[in-house]
């Protein structure tokens, strides 16, 4: 064994373990798991009044998180630091009493000093260093929470601005007009998915504390609907035709209206409307297109059907489930055994036949029930009915709704037909052939 002279060792023994110069943050020695970014505010122009107003205070309270973010963010490294710090200290420790067990039998008081430096041990491992990570939690979540607070403000202000860019757009004029509504709606689309799904993860936040709350379940359920619909029908703006962009343009205008009309200055029900009223505009779709998603996504056959039955008759369209009675009063004045029903109808097929009906003068009451709605007239009134009318209480609405869309698919067909017959009748340049070139 190597020997000490008992001056120097015991010189050794008084000093106080260095602190390291430097310390670099490792987030793996503390378990960390990979950090939230916080969501930076677009950058916009000046936006019309009323959005301006609601950016303006997005944009504040996110510069108001970003600086609660930043004070967090300070804490958290100062935490982590000291636990490096703490962490280094202790391991010096540990290696000081390595080197002073070797001397214990050399030098009287030797076990102390080691006693000493394992309870220092003890109050860094299992006491300072446990408290500091609790800070570093602490700050930790602090920080996700205001990301994910950034993270709302964030897409709400994205939602502002895509609006306002849209309700601009309506100001141009030619290209530049649908080019400029085309990117503003893409980007409301997305704006307003993501508030939606917003939305969504706050109720089920909720609903994991309470479970068998009955109403946060209904609208966790309608928030997904509608996000399923949002996100499997959405309108390809970028690929509209100049007459669809002007369709969709005029449905946005529409549905602004509705909503301001209605005394409303939530852009939540605005946004939605807007992009609900393109969306169920048969025009801004192709058909064909529309049965590919149907086949694909059976979920949502009964919100296609609506679209699909839409076609021409987009005033009468109304919700699935929509329930209510027409002339209730004439259908209790029929004797059970002169009531002609026709039921198994959807709410457009019923308001289809029901329109006939009133163009003939003929009386009738009908009950609106999502795809169980029918229509009640009297036996003896049976023979008034035309033949358009005769076949729809006998075959069902349905292929009336459908004839629009067979028709429209023979005009892509006979459309592709010409297309491809003026291709091929476009004359080729030849060159001759020097067999058939003579001298004249």
């Amino acid at each position: 064994m190597m020997m000490i002279p008992k001056r120097k060792a015991w010189e050794l023994l008084q000093q106080e373990p260095e602190e390291p110069q430097e310390f670099v943050h490792s987030s793996a020695q503390i378990g960390v798991k990979k950090p939230t970014q916080f969501h930076e505010p677009i950058t916009h122009d000046k936006l019309i009044p009323f959005l301006n107003l609601k950016a303006n205070h997005h944009t504040n309270r996110l510069a108001d998180l970003k600086e609660k973010r930043d004070t967090q963010s300070a804490k958290l490294q100062k935490n982590i630091n000291k636990i490096e710090k703490l962490t280094s200290k202790a391991e010096r420790l540990e290696d000081m009493n390595k080197t002073l067990t070797s001397l214990s039998a050399a030098l009287p008081g030797i076990k102390k000093l080691i006693a000493r430096n394992e309870k220092k041990i003890k109050a860094i491992r299992e006491v300072k260093i446990p408290a500091r990570k609790e800070k570093v939690k602490a700050h930790r979540e602090r920080i996700e929470q205001i990301d994910r607070k950034s993270e709302i403000i964030g897409h709400k202000l994205e939602r502002c601005v895509a609006l306002s860019n849209s309700i601009r757009s309506f100001g141009l004029i030619g290209k530049e007009r649908r080019q400029v509504f085309a990117k503003s709606m893409s980007d409301l689309s997305t704006a307003t998915y993501n508030c939606t799904k917003d939305k969504l993860n706050k109720v089920e936040v909720k609903l994991e504390n309470n479970p068998y709350d009955y109403n946060l379940k209904n609208k966790s359920e309608k928030l997904k609907e509608k996000l399923n619909k949002f996100e499997k029908l959405a309108v390809q703006y970028n690929e509209l035709s100049d007459n669809q962009i002007d369709k969709a343009i005029e449905n946005t205008k529409q549905a602004i209206d509705e909503k301001l009309a209605q005394g409303t200055d939530s852009l939540s029900e605005i946004s939605e409307n807007v992009i609900d009223k393109n969306i169920s505009d048969m025009e801004l779709h192709k058909v064909a297109e529309l049965q590919e998603i149907k086949n694909k996504y059976p979920q949502l056959s009964g919100e296609i059907d609506k679209m699909l039955s839409s076609v021409g008759e987009q005033n009468v369209q109304k919700q699935a489930d929509e329930k209510a009675t027409m002339n209730p009063d004439y259908f209790k004045s029929l004797p059970k055994d002169k009531r002609f029903v026709k039921a198994g109808l959807s709410v457009y097929q019923a308001k289809l036949l029901g329109k006939q009906l009133d163009n003939q003068n003929i009386k009738y009451s009908a009950v609106l029930d999502g795809n169980q709605s029918k229509i009640t007239i009297d036996k003896d009134d049976t023979h008034l009915l035309d033949d358009k009318t005769k076949a729809m209480f006998e075959i069902g609405a349905e292929k009336t709704a459908r004839h629009s869309i067979n028709s429209m698919l023979d005009k892509l067909d006979n459309a592709q037909k010409q297309a491809e017959q003026q291709n091929h009748d476009v004359p080729q340049k030849q060159t001759p052939n020097k067999n058939d070139m003579s001298i004249e």
